[in-house]
């Protein structure tokens, strides 16, 4: 798969089997990455693990699967809203150019 940063000056490939998806609302995700969950960081390394955490957000191709778990959600914004009233466009909303 590959993958890239915002502006495009890092761009990688990794191979990624079995990738294993999930979204984390930790206080110190939403603030290492400003935003409610994801992230803009390209990896994250654990000692203690043998490999890296490949940030999926930064992928360009569809990595084929969906997010398995969902974890400190205790920790979640009241302003993230994933369903109800919140309009919903594919792209902009009718009129913005």
């Amino acid at each position: 798969m590959r993958g890239s940063c915002l502006c495009g000056a890092i761009a990688y490939q990794a191979d990624a089997p079995g990738l294993a998806i999930g979204h984390c609302s930790c206080r110190t995700c939403r603030k290492a990455h400003g935003a409610p969950m994801c992230g803009s960081q390209l990896i994250a390394e654990r000692p203690a693990e043998p490999h890296v955490v490949l940030r999926v957000a930064t992928l360009d191709e569809d990595p084929g699967s969906k997010p398995l778990i969902h974890i400190w959600r205790s920790h979640e914004v009241p302003w993230c809203a994933y369903e109800g009233d919140v309009k919903a466009f594919a792209e902009w909303p009718p009129g913005r150019a």
